[in-house]
Formats: structure tokens, C-alpha cells, sequence
């Protein structure tokens, strides 16, 4: 028997088997559109948030990097590192600091050091004020941090022995001469910020290095705007070194440590990615690093609280250094609401099936009216219509109201995003044109791109007419065309900045122009020259004035040359007239002191002489008279024998007096060399000026081998002794009792020396380095002439070929080392 369903079985068991079918291709449909959603929802967010940080965090870097080179060109054209000080390189500085503080908030300092281990510098406080700092001559060799713009303001701290030669912004291009940026660093000052910095060397226009140009860039600040990027959700973003240090993240974690090395100086400590406190970093640097994850691939793992999606991406700071950002955002950012909404539709499709199929086209024509607005705004923003907005109305389904509204947000970061952009790019474009000197970029093939208003004005043409033309525009000689070809291709071949001199004649004005230029290739991701900015700095009047003061300098010099010459055979035949006058005062000196010694013993001798014709005239009258005693007799004997003595003895002493005189005034005359004993002759010259010092109570010691016979000058030796006693006793023991000169002669093989030292008053040690000077005396009002102990050092260096110094302690003495090389004989005696 055939069974039999109704018809309401009929349509409810192929409608059940439909339901239970499409209910199960719903549920796969569902997990795989759910699985693919995710994937490119997530993919496509995490390629965003990573393509975003990328730009920011270049634009970061990059602004900083260009305003450097623009910075360390402007010291090198100017010549601001042959200042004695760096006063105005300082005010350069200042204006540099002043005018990108608002557009440029990453940066905290600009600063130059250079290899006089001088410092100038301004830094950016968080108060919107700016503190110089400043080592040169004018703080006394210390690093002075002021709170203020100028050397007035309070001084905040004072560093003892900062050298910027071994700071870590500084050593790197020392090292490498070239453009680059720094490890991370802590600053010296009291602020201690953690810090990257990019260098520019300094050359000057010899092309020698001077110093280093500096502009920090606070690692806070990068940290700052990866916290403020709302697109991760409650992800995470940070950014790593090529060791997988970490730099910066979006957490409230500190990202490295601030420690004390053994000198007590504070360094930074790296963390790793990977021994990160924080649970998704530390799992997502762990599993990049396990696996070797390349750049731009997005990557899905489970974490603790579900899957992630992560993606790295490289950002290259120089050909040597780079920098990795990783995005981590968790699925459930991505699909929490979407999953509860398409658990929520599935259920209401399997009740509501038979209304969804009679309202199928009017929900279909709903879809997809937002979704054509969607994709017509899309075409509008691609053609740069940033003002365009979708409808913002209550749609029956989220996912298209938020994707409506995130179509919204996205246009308004979109054109937030390029505002910025164009008024960074307005701010350049109006430092370049307003900027004194040329500034242009050519293309590889020597095609203007573009130039500013002073290049217009200096070539008499207008952009329309320079921009794609080539050199032949501006360089009509085939030479000077040729030679910028020639300057175009090194750049190329070399990929680095050239700076160089050229040299133009202008017919029209009849003039020479000279210009100093400074040619930077703008390399691509490959390495290879984009374009070349080319800046001309016109130093003609520079350039004149160096060659006039070279002129001037040369005459100068052969005048002055001629002067003197004639100054020096005048001065040199007024020394020798004055030495000669010196020399018979010397003698004049001698011949009053031995008459004044040699008039004692002989009034002496003329009285004993006068006594004796007494007593003989009363002994004779007596004999005549015949009134002699013997005991008369006897005392005319006894006093004629006192007096004969007191005659032979005063007679003997000056008969001495005068051969000491005639000796050493014709040793002083004649100069001629002989062998002499020298105690000998120092006795004479001693006895000839006991005058000066017998009634001083000053005394003179003399130590001298008896027997020490040389063959030398005695006259020579006879001025140098008289000199340095007067001037002892004048000078040295004046208003001193008990004074004392140590006369030592000392043998040393084919030498000897003599010792002269005085316990008087001493030399005052501001004229201690003149005492040898002509004309220089401490007693010119009491007819001092300047010139005695002048003669003595012409006398030892010049006639002996010795050695003089002196060493002297204020109220302690003077002493006198004279040294000189002799051939010493000695006789017996």
C-alpha cells in the first residue's frame, strides 16, 4: 500500500530539510564568513595601524633630520665656528629654536659642539620657554644650563668637565663623518631626558670637520602619540631595535630604565621585547621572534585572552640603523560586536523567514543604497574631496551604521591628516622662499623642479620659464655648463652631499659673482638619487674683502718687516754704546771706591811721617844742647819703631790697593783671555768695593777651590761680580741687618758654576720674568738705570757662552745659577 503525505507534509518535510540544509549552511557559511571577516577586518587594521605609525613616526624623524642639515649648512656658509665665542652662533640657534617650537613638538633641543670642546644650544622646556646652554670662553670652560633664553637668567647647573667630543650625539660621526642618528642616550642636564638625537657633521669651507650639529628628539614624545592612536583599541603598539630592545609602546609601562653606572653617571637600560612586563608584548616579541616573522606579513596567535593579529614593519633611520613597529590588535576589538549581531540575525532569519523572503528586496535595495554612498564617497576622497561626509542617519542595520560612521571618522583623520601635512609643507615652502639664499632641486638628468623667489630674482626669469628646463637655461658659457654637468655627476656617482665654489662673470653688470653651493641627493628606497636640492650662497663681497685685507696685510707685513729691521741695528747699536757706558761707569764705580780705600792708609802714613820729623827735630835739640837721657833715648827709639811700623803697614796696604786697582781696571779694558787664579781675582774685586759694604754690617762669603786657575776673561768676570754684589746691596739687603752674599764656585768637569745667592727681601714675582730685561730697575728714582743685571746675562750668555736663572722667594733671598763651559787647569801653588 502506497503511504501517502499530505500536503502540509509535503511542504514541511522538503522545507524542514530545507531549513535544517540552509540552517547548516548558515552556520558554516556563518563560521567562515566569521574566520574571513575577521581576517580581513583584522588584516586590513593592523596593515592601517602599522601604515599610520609608519608615517607618523617618519614624519617624526624625518622633520627633525632635513631641519639639521639645513641647520649645520647655515654654521658651515656662515663661518660661525671661527668665532673666539659662540655668541653668534648662539643667536642663530635661538631663532632656529624659536620658530619650529610650535609645529615641531618632538624636537627638545638644537645644540653644535665641536672639536674646542665648545657647547651652544637651546632646549624646548615643557612650559613652552627655552633655556640656553652654553660652554665656551664666556662661562670659564663649565657647561652652564641657564633658566632663561640669555647668559642673564638664573643658572640652573653648572657642569665641571662636559665634553662634547665624547658625548654619544657627538663621537658616531667623529668616527664616520656623515649624516646620521645617535643610540639612545640619557642628557646631562638636570632634566635627564631619554633621547635620540640626528647628527650632521660641521665642516668648514676647507672642507675640515669643527664640530657636530644636534637636534634631540624625546623618546616620551614618540611614546605619547603611540598612547594617543585610539585605532588599536585596547591593543597595543610599540617599537623595537634590530636587538628586539624596546624603544616606545602605547601602555602606561615605562620602556626603559633610567641606572647608575659605576661613576655615578646615569645610562639607560634596555628592556627586551620579549622580558616585557606587559602580557602582549612580551608574547607577540616572543613569537616574532621564534618564528621570524617578515615585515609586512599580518600574523594571527592566540593570547591569553584570545587571538591577536600582529604585524611588524621595518623604518629605516640610516643605511646602518632601523627600527621595527609591531601592531598587536585583539580579534575581539575587531569582532565582538559583529559575532553577537550575527548570532542575533541567524535566529531572527530561521523566525522571521518567511517576512525576510516577502521584504527580501526592500532590505536588498536598503543594503544597498549605503553601500553605493560608501563607495561614491570612497571615488570622492581618492580625487581629494576630503569635505565629503556620508549621510549620518539611524540605519536598521549596525554593522553598516558603524561602518558608515567609520567611513566618517576616517574622512575626518583623513583630511586632519593632510591640514597638517599642508601646513607643515607651507611652513617649509615659506622658510624657502623667504630665505636669502638660492635654493633649487634638480632632477637626475639636470632638470629644475623647482626653485624659490631669490633664485627668480638672481636669474632675471620666472618659474614658469626655469621649471624643466635644463642647465643650458641658466649657463650660457660651454665652460661653466660643462663644469655643472661635471659637479651633477660626482653627486650622482657618490650619493652624497658636494659643497664647492663657482665663480661667474655677469656682463651686464661688468662684475664677478662667487657662490658658494652645496649640492644633497635625495636617495629612494633603493638607494638610487630621486632628486637634488641645490642651495647657492652668493659670497662675493666675502670672497673681496678676504682678498683686499690680503693686500693690505702683505704691506703691512713688508713695512713693518723694514721698520724693523732699522729699529733692531739702532737698538742694537744704542745696546752697545750702552754697555760701553755701563762698563766705564763700572770703572768710574771702581776707581772712587779704591781712592776713597786708598786715602785711609795714606793720611794715616803722611801723619806717622809728620810724627817721626817731630820727635826726630826734639831729639836732635836735645843731643845738641846736651840734655839727653837715656831714658829720652830709649822712648825716641821705642816711638820710632811704633811709627815705622804704622808706616810699612798703611804704605803696604795701599801699595795692595793699587795693584788690585791696576789689575782689574786693565783686566776690564782689555778683554783679552789669560790665566788668572780665580780666588785670587775675586779677593781684588772684593777689596776694591769694601767701601760699599764695610759699614753696612752686611757681610760676603766666598767658597772657592784656592787653586782653581782658568783661562777666560777677567774683566768679564770682574762685571758680572760687581754687578751682582751693587745690586744685591742695593736691592736686596737694603733695610736688611745682618746681611749676607754667598759667593760659591763649583767644578764640574769641563764647567763650573757659581752660586750667588742673598738672604735680603726678595723678588716680587710679577717682575721676576723682567729682571733680565734692559732699562728695567725697581729703583729709577734713585738713579737706577736699568741695566746691570741686563749686562750680566749679555755678559754670561753672550762673552761666556753660559747659562743664567734666578729663583727668589719674598722674604727669603735671591739666588743666582750661573753655569759655564771651561777648560779648568790647575797649578800648584
Amino acid at each position: 500500500m502506497n503511504r501517502r503525505i499530505s500536503i502540509k507534509t509535503a511542504l514541511f518535510i522538503p522545507f524542514g530539510i530545507f531549513i535544517g540544509v540552509l540552517l547548516a549552511m548558515l552556520v558554516f557559511v556563518w563560521r567562515q564568513d566569521y574566520n574571513w571577516l575577521a581576517k580581513e577586518q583584522g588584516s586590513k587594521m593592523v596593515t592601517a595601524v602599522n601604515d599610520a605609525t609608519k608615517q607618523k613616526l617618519s614624519e617624526l624623524l624625518l622633520e627633525p633630520e632635513m631641519i639639521n642639515k639645513v641647520y649645520a649648512s647655515a654654521i658651515r656658509d656662515r663661518a660661525l665656528t671661527n668665532d673666539a665665542d659662540l655668541s653668534q652662533l648662539q643667536s642663530m640657534t635661538f631663532s632656529y629654536m624659536k620658530t619650529i617650537q610650535n609645529d615641531l613638538p618632538q624636537i627638545s633641543v638644537i645644540s653644535y659642539g665641536d672639536e674646542q670642546k665648545r657647547f651652544a644650544g637651546y632646549r624646548a622646556n615643557d612650559d613652552g620657554a627655552f633655556s640656553l646652554m652654553l660652554k665656551d670662553e664666556r662661562t670659564n670652560g663649565l657647561l652652564n644650563i641657564y633658566d632663561g633664553e640669555g647668559m642673564n637668567s638664573e643658572v640652573l647647573g653648572a657642569y665641571e668637565d662636559y665634553d662634547p667630543t665624547t658625548r654619544p650625539w657627538y663621537a658616531p660621526v667623529k668616527v664616520s663623518p656623515k649624516a646620521q642618528w645617535s643610540d639612545i642616550y640619557v642628557n646631562v642636564d638636570e632634566k635627564m631626558d631619554i633621547t635620540i638625537s640626528s647628527l650632521v657633521p660641521v665642516f668648514d669651507k676647507t672642507g675640515a670637520f669643527r664640530g657636530v650639529s644636534d637636534i634631540d628628539v624625546k623618546l616620551n614624545g614618540i611614546s605619547a602619540f603611540l598612547k594617543a592612536d585610539m585605532t588599536k583599541g585596547s591593543g597595543v603598539i610599540y617599537i623595537v631595535d634590530k636587538d628586539w630592545n624596546l624603544i616606545a609602546h602605547s601602555g602606561s609601562e615605562p620602556a626603559m630604565k633610567l641606572v647608575q653606572d659605576t661613576t655615578g653617571n646615569q645610562t639607560v637600560e634596555m628592556i627586551k621585547a620579549y622580558d616585557f612586563e606587559n602580557k602582549q608584548i612580551q608574547q607577540t616579541a616572543q613569537y616574532i621572534n621564534d618564528q621570524k616573522t617578515p615585515f609586512g606579513i599580518v600574523e594571527q596567535i592566540e593570547g591569553d585572552k584570545g587571538r591577536l593579529y600582529i604585524e611588524i614593519t621595518e623604518v629605516k633611520l640610516s643605511e646602518d640603523r632601523s627600527w621595527r613597529i609591531i601592531s598587536v590588535i585583539p580579534e575581539q576589538d575587531l569582532m565582538g560586536a559583529v559575532q553577537k549581531h550575527q548570532n542575533t540575525s541567524l535566529w531572527v532569519i530561521l523566525v522571521m523567514a518567511t517576512i525576510v523572503s516577502g521584504l527580501s528586496f526592500m532590505t536588498i535595495s536598503m543594503l544597498i543604497k549605503p553601500i553605493k554612498q560608501s563607495a561614491d564617497a570612497a571615488l570622492a576622497l581618492a580625487h581629494g574631496d576630503f569635505d565629503t561626509q556620508l549621510e549620518q542617519t539611524v540605519f536598521p542595520i549596525t554593522e553598516i551604521e558603524e561602518l558608515m560612521h567609520a567611513f566618517n571618522d576616517m574622512s575626518e583623520n583623513l583630511k586632519e591628516s593632510f591640514e597638517k601635512i599642508q601646513v607643515s609643507e607651507e611652513k617649509y615652502r615659506s622658510l624657502v622662499e623667504n630665505i636669502d639664499d638660492l635654493i633649487y632641486s634638480l632632477s637626475p638628468e639636470g632638470k629644475f623642479m623647482a626653485v624659490n623667489h631669490r633664485f627668480e630674482k638672481e636669474v632675471g626669469r620666472s618659474r614658469k620659464e626655469i621649471i624643466g628646463q635644463g642647465l643650458d637655461l641658466i649657463f650660457k658659457e660651454p665652460d661653466e655648463l660643462q663644469f655643472w654637468k661635471n659637479q651633477l655627476g660626482r653627486v650622482l656617482e657618490t650619493r652624497t652631499k658636494y659643497t664647492y665654489q663657482f665663480s661667474t662673470f655677469r656682463e651686464a653688470e661688468q662684475k664677478r659673482h662667487i657662490y658658494n653651493v652645496n649640492l644633497i641627493p635625495m636617495l629612494n628606497v633603493l638607494g638610487n638619487v630621486e632628486l637634488i636640492l641645490g642651495s647657492s650662497t652668493d659670497i662675493t663681497d666675502l670672497v673681496e674683502a678676504q682678498e683686499e685685507i690680503q693686500v693690505l696685510h702683505d704691506k703691512e707685513k713688508a713695512t713693518l718687516e723694514l721698520m724693523v729691521s732699522e729699529r733692531t741695528e739702532e737698538l742694537k747699536i744704542a745696546m752697545e754704546e750702552l754697555y760701553e757706558k755701563e762698563k766705564m761707569a763700572s770703572l768710574g764705580g771702581l776707581v772712587s771706591g779704591v781712592a776713597h780705600e786708598i786715602n785711609t792708609p795714606l793720611g794715616v802714613s803722611v801723619s806717622a811721617a809728620s810724627y817721626l820729623k817731630v820727635i826726630n827735630d826734639q831729639i836732635v835739640a836735645q843731643m845738641v844742647e846736651g840734655k839727653m837721657t837715656k831714658s829720652q833715648l830709649m822712648e825716641y827709639f821705642h816711638n820710632l819703631d811704633e811709627t815705622s811700623k804704622i808706616l810699612n803697614t798703611n804704605l803696604y796696604r795701599a801699595s795692595e790697593l793699587v795693584k788690585s786697582f791696576k789689575e782689574i781696571s786693565v783686566s776690564q779694558i782689555t778683554e783679552e783671555m789669560s790665566h788668572f787664579n780665580f780666588n785670587e781675582y775675586l779677593q781684588m774685586v772684593l777689596l776694591s768695593l769694601k767701601h760699599e759694604y764695610k759699614n753696612s754690617g752686611n757681610v760676603i762669603e766666598v767658597s772657592c777651590d784656592k787653586e782653581l786657575v782658568i783661562n777666560s776673561y777677567p774683566g768679564v768676570y770682574a762685571q758680572i761680580f760687581t754687578n751682582l754684589i751693587m745690586n744685591a746691596l742695593i736691592h736686596g739687603l737694603k733695610g736688611v741687618e745682618n746681611g749676607k752674599i754667598h759667593i760659591e764656585i763649583l767644578k764640574e768637569q769641563m764647567t763650573f758654576q757659581i752660586h750667588f745667592w742673598d738672604n735680603g727681601v726678595g723678588i716680587p714675582e710679577p717682575a721676576m720674568a723682567k729682571i733680565f730685561d734692559p732699562f728695567f730697575t725697581t729703583n729709577r728714582g734713585s738713579g737706577g738705570s736699568g741695566l746691570g743685571l741686563h749686562v750680566v746675562y749679555n755678559l754670561v750668555t753672550a762673552k761666556l757662552g753660559g747659562k743664567i736663572r734666578c729663583q727668589s722667594v719674598v722674604g727669603e733671598g735671591t739666588h743666582f745659577y750661573i753655569r759655564i763651559p771651561l777648560e779648568i787647569n790647575y797649578q800648584e801653588a
